[in-house]
């Protein structure tokens, strides 16, 4: 769960700056823990990471972050999956864009 951590974080700030406000990271985390683990589970398969890219887009939207910060986010959540199969995280996260 590394790579959600990452992102919430940087999503947190961003958020703040903007609305002034921290958002339950439990709770968006709970949202998205199947997707990430599946994820870390399986990360040669294309399946796994597209589930836990729509997941964590579908969060962020909800909680009305902007393109610029889901971008930012993603890019954090793509370069810390980058470790384990660097071609893959780059391939989808450009997808995602």
């Amino acid at each position: 769960m590394d790579t959600i951590k990452v992102s919430y974080e940087r999503l947190n700030h961003e958020h703040s700056k903007t609305h002034g406000l921290a958002q339950d990271w439990e709770s968006l985390d709970r949202q998205i823990n199947y997707p990430a683990q599946a994820v870390r589970w399986t990360g040669d398969s294309y399946q796994s990471y597209h589930e836990f890219w729509v997941a964590l887009q579908r969060v962020m939207g909800e909680i009305g972050a902007s393109l610029e910060t889901m971008s930012a986010c993603l890019e954090e959540a793509s370069y810390v999956y980058s470790e384990t199969d660097n071609a893959l995280a780059k391939q989808l996260h450009t997808r995602s864009r």
